[in-house]
């Protein structure tokens, strides 16, 4: 019971769970059958219930994407599901500071970023762009400063031997093998067994994991009497 198993290993353990030779050399032909069968109950099981471990990268708990003085649009952070996104933020000095969702009219009529000729720090709105950019608002006039955002990994297919399963390799197996042998069986045979087993793994790992998810990070508010930085413009000569 784990995660980051090889996808190798999961059609191993449902080859197992079916009854069937362990030796790599026996069954190639039926393992592509086997794959398509993990890969659908792997995106069923992903969607189905919020897992708290899929939020944020590998190596963090959000994803960042480093601004660059003058770019207005920008691709999603690598491994982003952009669909997710709950929480934006800014690093502006020492300072994380909430970043509105939604650029309108009004904001053009502020600073017009079509034009480019003024250009303002700290962003303070963003908006989807395209599936895999969005805009930034007023257009950055400060090179490396941070958007973090709070979102989910993107789902993946496993496709070659060494993917690695980012759920549970017990969940997924055996309700992977539960769909191919009921569809031989019926719920009255092993196919049954096996998803009543599937069943209460999940419930299992659903319980485990209904500890509210704490994103142990909050942007900071000023303290009594201090102010937030100014906002500094750069008027753009072109």
């Amino acid at each position: 019971m784990a995660i980051g198993i090889d996808l190798s290993v999961i059609v191993t353990s449902v080859r197992l769970e079916l009854g069937h030779s362990d030796n790599v050399a026996t069954g190639q032909n039926y393992d592509s059958s086997i794959k398509h069968h993990i890969n659908a109950e792997y995106e069923r099981l992903w969607y189905d219930w919020d897992w708290p471990h899929l939020w944020g990268s590998l190596t963090n708990g959000w994803f960042d994407k480093v601004l660059a003085a003058g770019e207005r649009y920008y691709d999603y952070p690598a491994g982003m599901d952009p669909l997710t996104i709950k929480n934006v933020w800014y690093q502006w000095g020492e300072v994380w500071m909430p970043v509105a969702r939604g650029i309108s009219p009004d904001h053009y009529n502020s600073f017009n970023s079509d034009d480019d000729t003024v250009r303002s720090d700290p962003v303070v709105a963003w908006r989807p762009h395209t599936q895999t950019q969005f805009e930034v608002w007023p257009i950055p006039s400060t090179d490396a400063l941070t958007l973090r955002f709070e979102a989910r990994k993107a789902f993946a297919k496993l496709v070659n031997a060494t993917d690695e399963c980012q759920l549970d390799d017990q969940l997924v197996y055996l309700y992977t093998a539960a769909k191919i042998k009921s569809t031989r069986k019926g719920e009255n045979g092993y196919g049954g067994t096996l998803a009543k087993w599937a069943r209460r793994h999940y419930a299992m790992l659903k319980y485990a994991g209904r500890v509210k998810k704490n994103s142990g990070f909050a942007p900071q508010s000023p303290a009594p009497g201090e102010e937030l930085p100014r906002v500094t413009v750069v008027r753009v000569e072109v």
